[in-house]
């Protein structure tokens, strides 16, 4: 369409490789003049949605205005749960976090503007996902951050181990001591927050054995808590009740294990949350069923 219009190939490549976006000084550097912009403005081809910023169309993706963003300042850098949408940590966040080097423009409801001075990687720029999660974890509630970390080391990008030296190169990280904690829980498998809180609240607090996470029992079937001495598996649903398909899958794999002389155990989120330690003694029976030659621990909690 641009080629109708006078604008030159270049500048339709241009805008095409920053999602629609461009700007002022970008079109001007392959030859469009002021009143050539103004005229295309007028008439409907180019919108502006920021100072010194057009898009192609009315209502910009949200890549246009993350790339809008960053064509806003110097060197400018996505960082946050921006950066953490690109990695696919996070849905689109209703607000950009950018980081610049340069001088600061005012942040609004679509841009929140941040002085520093950051590397930028991949197209559009943005932090590393060491960093992006970790400024992902300043704002997030605990099972937030679970969820971030947990993602992050799923990603295969990362790992446990880089997220932490990360951490601790950050000396003013908000939860630094909660992020540690939970990436010492993400290293020994915990991949959801109801993951860690069976950890924490069931399995530590009642000082239960020490279980394998995702652990495969025959025919590579992986579980989410295993223990393999005690032939106990327990099984974590975030929902209370899988249906369809699912609940099939369930029952296929629970039947299999049974068949393997394995007892599967399944809780979801509302009783681990609300009564650990009914959990906790339902687990410890069938760890003494098993074999296990201990009682549980008492927690605070405990009645």
């Amino acid at each position: 369409m641009f080629s109708t219009i006078g604008v030159p190939d270049a500048l339709t490549a241009l805008a095409l490789g920053q999602s629609d976006v461009f700007t002022f000084t970008q079109a001007e550097s392959l030859g469009v003049t002021r009143e050539a912009s103004r005229r295309l403005e007028r008439g409907g081809h180019w919108h502006k949605i920021a100072p010194g910023v057009w898009a192609t169309r009315v209502n910009p993706s949200w890549l246009g205005l993350a790339w809008a963003g960053i064509l806003q300042t110097r060197d400018g850098v996505l960082g946050g749960h921006a950066a953490g949408h690109l990695y696919k940590l996070c849905e689109e966040p209703p607000v950009i976090d950018v980081w610049t080097p340069g001088q600061l423009r005012r942040s609004g409801t679509r841009w929140r503007f941040r002085r520093g001075q950051r590397r930028g990687f991949n197209e559009p720029p943005r932090v590393r996902i060491e960093e992006a999660a970790l400024e992902m974890c300043e704002t997030e509630t605990e099972s937030g951050v679970v969820d971030v970390l947990a993602k992050a080391v799923g990603t295969r990008r990362t790992t446990a181990r880089r997220l932490r030296a990360a951490a601790l190169r950050i000396s003013n990280l908000r939860n630094q001591p909660l992020v540690l904690d939970i990436l010492a829980d993400v290293a020994v498998g915990v991949e959801s927050p109801l993951e860690h809180r069976y950890l924490v609240d069931v399995e530590r607090a009642h000082r239960l054995p020490a279980a394998t996470r995702q652990v495969s029992v025959g025919e590579g079937i992986r579980c989410d808590v295993g223990y393999l001495e005690f032939h106990l598996l327990v099984e974590l649903d975030g929902r209370l009740w899988h249906e369809g398909l699912a609940a099939w899958a369930d029952m296929e794999r629970d039947n299999r294990h049974e068949l393997l002389s394995f007892t599967t155990l399944r809780f979801g989120w509302h009783a681990v949350t609300d009564d650990p330690c009914a959990v906790a003694s339902q687990v410890a029976e069938a760890l003494q069923k098993g074999g296990w030659q201990f009682s549980p621990g008492r927690c605070p909690r405990c009645k």
